[in-house]
């Protein structure tokens, strides 16, 4: 429901498309780490 309820915001504001990037579980931690120092 929050997928196409954003969708349906998106395309009424004229927003791009929101996709997620990808993340690899090393970049994960490296970023935990560095932000939890």
């Amino acid at each position: 429901m929050g997928i196409g309820s954003q969708l349906i915001w998106d395309r009424a504001l004229g927003l791009p498309l929101e996709r997620p990037k990808s993340v690899t579980m090393e970049w994960l931690e490296n970023y935990c780490k560095n932000k939890a120092a």
